[in-house]
């Protein structure tokens, strides 16, 4: 490669307001302390650093209905899955699937996972409350529960930041649509090609951020030498990356960037990866279709049964994705939406919009495997039931301390316990509702 080549790469990677980002991500090094390396990070207090967890969330508007065919869907005998004809029928086929040490029944594609994936697969079922699209930004601020009404992925990442380390401390999008704000601020999307074309010459991103970080240290060093205290340097020695560690984080990044060939799941999921190996921020949220809007959908044939089978192989490729850089015990993954579908439909039409039940999926490693919560009849239907906080159990008379009502205030906490953030933390930020201790580690 030519020395001409390494020096474009450099200069696309350090020009503009990706400059600081990709130094931060080349030396390992906080932005505020690379913009006054005088200055010490502040103390982390909000979060447990030993359990501090990166998180993809994949956030929906349309209603997904992933609670009609994963793990818990298949305990009445008159739930509908889609009778698929062809080669795929066998995928919604009643399966035993084994999560937590614990064996559940599921669709047959959800055992597509690997099973280090179910050990910490937990799918917890609660309400969202509301029926109606375009509500989705009103349930991530858990229906009014959020302190000053923030969105959950905003809450997450701006108590994340300091024990991870990122550039930011607020969440990108790299696929969720513009619906994302932090701080009131709207958080733009920005689609997994343009993330691709941050760098065109990805043969060189190991030899430029080598470069990047050298030459950042070298700056960092000089000032710190003239000015800066013992601590300070310390602080710098403990954090830094070594060269080969940033020139191998140029290959990876630069691989993950250069096989992103749309702006589909699998697009946004190799994004998000990048976006991680890079530290640039806690939270990525990203679209899955598992089917999406499907009134029109009759048989489930048409949207419910492709799509999930779709969502699924992306989810395959993003786990191997993570475990191939390192990164399976780093990300949690999580899947929000704005509510989940009734599980008796009419086939002839398809799913209607169901506020009553919808089923998170949250895979990491603080969490233990299972079903938290569960459903119980009502109205022809089924709805979520109430929560046993210390086992996780679904208490169908109510009478469990986690009411049907404060369900989704306790997924929120639950989700930000998961991530490593502490439960008064999360009471400080999220009225009502518990941390569901049984779905956790």
């Amino acid at each position: 490669m030519s020395q001409i080549l390494r020096r474009d790469v450099l200069r696309s990677l350090i020009a503009g307001p990706t400059g600081w980002a990709l130094r931060s991500a080349a030396t390992g090094l906080p932005v505020a302390f690379l913009m006054n390396p005088q200055a010490l990070a502040e103390e982390v207090i909000a979060v447990d650093p030993a359990k501090a967890q990166f998180a993809v969330m994949a956030l929906s508007d349309a209603g997904e209905p992933i609670n009609t065919n994963c793990p818990g869907s298949y305990d009445f005998a008159d739930m509908v899955h889609p009778p698929m004809g062809g080669p795929n029928a066998d995928n919604f086929e009643k399966a035993p699937i084994l999560l937590g040490g614990k064996q559940y029944t599921a669709a047959k594609l959800w055992t597509t996972l690997p099973q280090w994936v179910l050990d910490r697969s937990m799918f917890l079922q609660h309400a969202t409350y509301v029926d109606n699209h375009g509500m989705i930004a009103n349930v991530m601020r858990l229906m009014g529960r959020t302190k000053a009404l923030e969105m959950i992925p905003a809450i997450y990442a701006r108590h994340l930041a300091g024990a991870l380390k990122t550039v930011q401390s607020t969440p990108i999008s790299a696929g969720s649509d513009d619906i994302l704000t932090a701080g009131g601020i709207r958080i733009p999307n920005t689609p997994p090609t343009a993330w691709r074309e941050l760098v065109g010459q990805y043969e060189g991103m190991p030899s430029a951020m080598q470069n990047l970080r050298d030459d950042t240290m070298n700056d960092l060093y000089r000032v710190l030498r003239q000015r800066g205290t013992p601590a300070q340097l310390r602080y710098l020695d403990r954090l830094a990356r070594s060269g080969s560690d940033a020139k191998k984080l140029g290959g990876d990044v630069g691989n993950l960037l250069a096989n992103i060939t749309n702006n589909e799941a699998d697009g946004q999921l190799q994004a998000a990866v990048a976006i991680i190996k890079m530290n640039l921020s806690p939270v990525v949220a990203v679209r899955l279709n598992f089917g999406g809007d499907n009134h029109n959908d009759p048989q489930l044939s048409l949207s419910e049964g492709p799509r999930h089978i779709e969502a699924m192989a992306a989810l395959v490729k993003f786990f191997a994705a993570l475990k191939l850089n390192g990164l399976e015990d780093k990300v949690t993954f999580v899947s929000f939406g704005v509510f989940g579908r009734n599980f008796r439909p009419d086939l002839s039409k398809g799913r209607d919009h169901w506020g009553n039940h919808h089923t998170t999926v949250v895979i990491g490693k603080n969490v233990r495997g299972g079903i938290i919560g569960g459903t119980a009849p009502r109205n022809n239907d089924y709805i979520a039931t109430s929560i046993d906080s210390i086992t996780g159990a679904g208490i169908a008379d109510g009478s469990g301390d986690i009411k049907f009502e404060d369900t989704l205030a306790a997924a929120g906490k639950t989700i930000g316990a998961a991530l490593g953030i502490t439960p008064a933390t999360l009471d400080q930020e999220i009225s009502g509702g518990k941390v569901v201790v049984g779905a956790l580690t």
